[in-house]
């Protein structure tokens, strides 16, 4: 199709679970033990059900609150905003280390994914039993290691409801004007350099175009990426592999990104963006005026598009047209500029794609497990208003459970070269669950290389 007006625009979708950092170890006892799976369950009289939800999130489950209420005669869900039993008031708020205690104080669900320190404060309830007796709810029934990840100290502490693939975005435009294909499922790391190097335009302070933007500087998703977890939450007492020698020639792979290769850009911490970072507005501009070949997407999700403007006429000859626009995003008058591809591999059984599941828990101390039970395996199996093909592509956020996914026609909708990315992305995807805090300790010592000059063996 012949462009006529292009208008580049861009799109940010925030999607930020917050969760309480905390070092594993064994779950602690309820403080109030709930009754039973069938405790609390009768449906001679009304059951009122407490759902802890974001306010971001309400609205996303009216309908099916409705639908359950149909189809549970007696039973009411009654919602309980997650913000004002923790005071937070922003969703995007840090929780409390007591977060999860709180929460279920105040309601027998909870529409987030368990923590190691929610289990270990005993807070959560194992669900283990539950999955035991419902067969359509194996862990082969949802994308690979989905299930597992929430399963640890023996138990399984949420039941998964959605799960995002963090996959590297870039602009098709700029491959084409340089001559290069496009990055494919299967590429490697030698291949995602090469091609930072070729897409990046000028050097020092006179660089037009960068090969690769990170919108915030965030050394652990790529250098697990590369070299596996950093940390070991299944152990009893957390292992960290912070000298293994594989950790640290990927952190001096990421670090030679930005001072030996200089291919992305970077901020140091006296100067814009903060301590190691760059503002995400800047990395906005630079994505937005075409300026970055590839950039990193997850749950700041941001994409290129071009809209596109035709006259339409007006049926009398000579009459001038007049311009039709379409807003809707993938309708036929929009181009995408951009595209996603997984991240990299260096063998084919690596796992280096980074994945994040969304879950819901059931309070320790409720005394309608059964009827809980029930809400979280109906809502395990409806699409709560993330899907269509936009969001797919944008958020790489597919329902836990394949047959919701296939039944929605997800990937019927996406494009050929979308649906590939993401197919191997759930291949080829890690998840973390570590909730501790020796993340910032690893942050600070890949800032000593990145400001202090410090080697990676050193920092």
């Amino acid at each position: 199709m012949k462009l006529r007006a292009v208008w580049t625009m861009l799109f940010i979708v925030a999607l930020i679970a917050g969760c309480a950092p905390g070092a594993p170890s064994a779950p602690a006892t309820a403080a109030n033990p709930q009754e039973g799976p069938t405790g609390g369950d009768s449906s001679s009289s009304t059951n009122i059900l407490r759902f802890a939800v974001s306010n971001m999130d309400a609205n996303r489950y009216d309908s099916l609150i409705e639908a359950f209420e149909a189809e549970n005669p007696g039973v009411h869900i009654t919602t309980v905003p997650i913000e004002e039993v923790l005071g937070t008031g922003m969703p995007f708020a840090d929780w409390p280390d007591d977060a999860y205690l709180l929460l279920a104080a105040e309601a027998d669900v909870i529409a987030a994914p368990a923590t190691r320190q929610a289990v270990q404060q005993g807070a959560l309830l194992d669900l283990t039993h539950f999955l035991e007796e419902d067969g359509s709810l194996k862990a082969e029934a949802f994308y690979p290691g989905v299930l597992e990840s929430l399963q640890w100290n023996g138990g399984t502490w949420s039941l998964p409801t959605e799960v995002t693939y963090s996959l590297l975005y870039y602009d098709r435009s700029l491959f084409d004007a340089a001559g290069l294909d496009y990055p494919q499922p299967g590429w490697t790391w030698d291949d995602f350099l090469a091609a930072a190097r070729a897409l990046t335009v000028g050097s020092g302070d006179a660089v037009s175009q960068w090969g690769f933007v990170q919108p915030s500087f965030d050394p652990v998703t790529l250098v697990q990426a590369r070299a596996g977890l950093l940390f070991d939450p299944k152990t009893d007492q957390v292992s960290a592999r912070l000298d293994d020698a594989a950790v640290v020639e990927a952190v001096r792979w990421y670090t030679d990104l930005f001072l030996t290769h200089e291919v992305a850009p970077y901020y140091a911490t006296s100067g814009q963006g903060g301590p190691g970072g760059m503002f995400a507005g800047e990395a906005m501009r630079l994505i937005a005026s075409g300026q970055a070949a590839m950039w990193l997407g997850s749950d700041q999700f941001m994409v290129r598009a071009v809209r596109v403007v035709e006259p339409e006429t007006s049926g009398q000859q000579g009459e001038p047209g007049q311009q039709r626009e379409s807003l809707e995003q993938g309708g036929p008058e929009w181009q995408q500029e951009s595209a996603v591809v997984p991240f990299p591999v260096e063998n084919t059984g690596d796992h280096s794609t980074p994945a994040v599941v969304d879950g819901l828990s059931i309070s320790a101390g409720t005394r309608k497990a059964g009827l809980a039970w029930r809400w979280m395996s109906f809502l395990a199996q409806q699409q709560a208003g993330r899907g269509g093909p936009f969001n797919v592509m944008s958020t790489g956020t597919l329902p836990a459970l394949t047959s919701v996914a296939a039944a929605a026609g997800t990937w019927d909708r996406l494009d050929k070269e979308t649906a590939a990315a993401l197919q191997f992305a759930t291949e080829h995807a890690y998840l973390d669950t570590y909730d501790g805090s020796g993340y910032d300790a690893f942050r600070e010592a890949v800032l000593r290389v990145m400001d202090g000059g410090a080697g990676p063996e050193e920092a």
